[in-house]
């Protein structure tokens, strides 16, 4: 892991670690190299559809204002890009401003 975050660090990338395990140790890997990161807060489709995207945005919402920032991941499916359409309307209605990853890495 510290060879490839060597190497995002050198070209000036950043880096979300998508804590697809519990026992990840990239984000913490990251931040003791100084590559700019943050951590999945929550995964969008799993599974997959367009009722578990729009839960999963309403959880995002709510950790977002807890929390400040909060980073969601997800496939390009056809049906989880439709539901981010339908329900990215509703970040603006729960007092959520969207930004690019980039914005939030620390």
């Amino acid at each position: 892991m510290v060879s490839v975050l060597e190497v995002i660090k050198s070209r000036g990338l950043y880096f979300i670690d998508s804590r697809t395990t519990s026992r990840t140790v990239a984000y913490d890997a990251a931040r003791a190299l100084g590559v700019p990161s943050a951590a999945r807060s929550v995964f969008l489709d799993q599974p997959p559809g367009a009722d578990t995207v729009r839960a999963r945005l309403e959880e995002l919402f709510r950790i977002a204002r807890t929390a400040g920032t909060a980073v969601a991941i997800g496939h390009a499916r056809p049906e989880t890009v439709e539901a981010l359409r339908a329900g990215l309307a509703l970040a603006d209605r729960r007092g959520v401003r969207l930004v690019f990853a980039s914005e939030i890495v620390r």
